[in-house]
């Protein structure tokens, strides 16, 4: 296979907030720091290896490879009174054994500030950066593809809330997110968003808070339509504004720190400029529910059930885990041209002894597509099925290992060129100072 030149994309107008976020959050960090007090700093490195039976997720195109992952990641976690200031940062280098093409560097940062004030305001502000090789499973528009792409998801964000230890409280959020992609092919997928909500909830007892809220999300896509065109004339594109507006009703009960149940009743009404993707139009009920239950002092259930709509819907609207082992993903679900995306999660974590633990966990997520640019498919179902299998070692102080496997299936109605399955298995070591 021949090696695809990567893009050069422009340099994120994110990067400077989240360098000043950095450094400020060390710098506190160094000047609050107690000696009497365990170190709020943390330096590591990581060696894993994965082994992936269909690297490109390709129906026609089943390629397996292993690939080497080799890691640098530090941070800090520092509370000064009120305020609690944390950065963390991680990068890692990919190195493919056959395709040299795919080689990569990913990396990860999150810096922030928790503030609180004496006259019950408190809030976040935040900012995070990431990029990893792209993996859409999913109603991603563009089949078989074998060219390197990059994936960047980028976000600054900030909440206010008033009310502190109040039956009462009033909150306020705002966050910006972007999405961009290396591949040429790719660009009718870059995206970015501004949401916005404002709410309040309402403690009704000492485990139940209800809440009800509005937020408006308005997602921008310069190249969000393929305009047909005959070769050799060179693709155009149009562009699309998506408005989703939700009305919330939320609850959240939590008897302890293991066992809760959070959900979110949503009437949402979704609209796009363009007229080409009138049929992404919508309105009705979203929502979502997540559940966590110990079952026993080792072994804890999660699950959660979302409906969602719009471009990149889960990334802007449900909170997603951070990426672990040597895995190349973001942790962020990216979903396109469906009108809605139904989404079933369920995991179980045991604690074997006190250095073991072992996870299963599985999803699975129909996407309806009722127009998609780049194939003209209609009323169309995407259904992904991923289940996983991971076991975590404490070796020492400093020392861990973990292993992961994890099987990946798709199927779309009316296209059977979409369908694949893969298998990826990898293992990864990490040495932690604190």
């Amino acid at each position: 296979m021949q090696g695809h030149k990567m893009q050069q994309l422009p340099r994120s107008s994110l990067a400077r907030p989240l360098v000043a976020a950095l450094t400020t959050a060390f710098a506190a960090g160094v000047w609050a720091q107690d000696s009497s007090e365990p170190s709020p700093y943390y330096l590591g490195v990581s060696q894993g290896f994965t082994h992936d039976t269909n690297i490109f997720g390709s129906s026609t195109n089943q390629v397996s490879d292993t690939y080497s992952s080799t890691g640098l990641r530090a941070g800090l976690d520092q509370t000064i009174g009120r305020q609690r200031l944390y950065a963390n940062a991680n990068v890692q280098y990919n190195k493919y054994r056959s395709e040299s093409s795919l080689d990569n560097t990913s990396y990860g940062v999150a810096a922030g500030w928790d503030w609180a004030t004496i006259n019950e305001l408190a809030g976040t502000l935040g900012a995070t950066a990431n990029q990893s090789l792209a993996n859409l499973g999913s109603t991603a528009g563009v089949q078989n593809a074998t060219e390197k792409n990059l994936v960047k998801t980028d976000q600054v964000n900030t909440s206010v809330r008033w009310g502190g230890a109040r039956a009462l409280n009033l909150l306020a959020a705002y966050a910006h997110s972007r999405v961009s992609y290396s591949a040429p092919s790719y660009i009718g997928l870059e995206s970015s968003a501004d949401t916005a909500s404002t709410g309040f909830n309402y403690r009704v007892g000492p485990e139940l808070r209800l809440g009800m809220g509005v937020r408006y999300i308005r997602t921008e896509s310069p190249n969000g339509y393929v305009v047909a065109s005959t070769p050799p004339a060179p693709t155009t594109y149009e562009s699309n504004t998506a408005n989703n507006r939700s009305l919330d009703l939320t609850a959240d009960w939590s008897p302890s720190t293991l066992t809760g149940i959070d959900a979110r009743l949503s009437w949402t009404r979704l609209t796009n400029s363009n007229v080409n993707l009138s049929a992404l139009d919508f309105s009705g009920v979203t929502g979502r529910i997540g559940t966590r239950y110990a079952v026993t002092g080792k072994t804890t259930l999660t699950a959660s059930l979302s409906r969602d709509v719009g471009t990149n819907s889960s990334f802007y609207n449900n909170p997603t885990a951070p990426a672990t082992g040597s895995t190349q993903t973001t942790g962020t679900s990216l979903t396109h041209n469906s009108q809605t995306t139904d989404t079933l999660t369920l995991g179980v974590k045991y604690a074997a002894t006190a250095k073991i633990w072992m996870g299963l966990d599985g999803s699975y997520q129909r996407a309806k597509i009722v127009y998609d640019t780049s194939s003209a498919l209609t009323d169309t179902n995407d259904d992904t099925r991923n289940i996983g299998l991971s076991v975590d070692y404490a070796i020492a102080r400093n020392w861990s290992l973990g292993c992961k496997f994890d099987h990946a299936s798709r199927s779309q109605s009316g296209d059977g060129s979409s369908s694949y399955t893969e298998n990826r298995v990898g293992c990864t070591a990490q040495l932690t100072l604190r």
